[in-house]
């Protein structure tokens, strides 16, 4: 989903004054943003051990970030900055605190942010379920995709973790790469379909080498 014009007003009103987002830049409060993702998506505690490792906080297209109640870590989000587009990534709200717009609090607020230093457009991935918090932001579908992940690679990747193997700087499988194959298939908003596959993850390469295999592209 795409936001474009990115509207401030529009993000001011989805403010929860009863939430204070604040920026991770310690190992502290990377882990109270891997424990809200692990725990708000249900995932194995290898997603965010992956999604979220230490060398985020030293770059600088790239923000961090815990919502906290009460002092309590309710929800977390990323912000990752490219070019004039900031993508928003990990918005994951604990079971506990839903239905209090902190969701839509976070969004607001990385994108908000991205605006700040210049970002005109907003980008994000979204569930059915998120799809209209999403929308009532400026949020606009342009493409839908279904993904399919290798269950045993999965598998065999959490178990990795459960058992220790992980590097506690870089929160990755240690010596190798995390391989997870997945099968995804794109339809764009005029209706055109195209599949790709994304391959290993690997945790030996420097930071900003680190995707998952090559973006997909579309037929020309």
């Amino acid at each position: 989903m795409v936001a474009f014009p990115i509207d401030d007003d529009t993000l001011a009103e989805h403010a929860a004054p009863d939430l204070e987002i604040r920026r991770v830049t310690d190992a502290a409060g990377l882990h109270a943003h891997r424990q809200v993702v692990t725990a708000g998506f249900g995932s194995d505690p290898a997603v965010a051990l992956g999604t979220a490792c230490q060398d985020l906080l030293d770059r600088p297209e790239c923000v961090v970030y815990v919502g906290y109640a009460d002092d309590v870590p309710v929800v977390s989000g990323l912000g990752w900055r490219t070019g004039r587009t900031v993508g928003v990534f990990s918005i994951a709200t604990v079971a506990s605190a839903r239905r209090r717009g902190y969701g839509a609090a976070m969004t607001a607020r990385v994108v908000a942010d991205g605006v700040v230093v210049g970002c005109e457009i907003g980008a994000l991935q979204a569930s059915e379920l998120g799809r209209p918090i999403y929308e009532r932001l400026g949020f606009r579908t342009v493409v839908r995709y279904i993904a399919y992940v290798d269950p045993v690679d999965g598998s065999r990747i959490g178990q990795e973790v459960r058992e220790g193997g992980v590097d506690p700087d870089q929160g990755m499988p240690r010596g190798g790469s995390m391989s997870v194959a997945v099968r995804e298939r794109f339809v764009t908003s005029g209706g055109a379909a195209y599949s790709t596959t994304r391959g290993s993850f690997d945790s030996t390469a420097s930071p900003g080498q680190r995707a998952w295999g090559a973006p997909p592209v579309a037929p020309s």
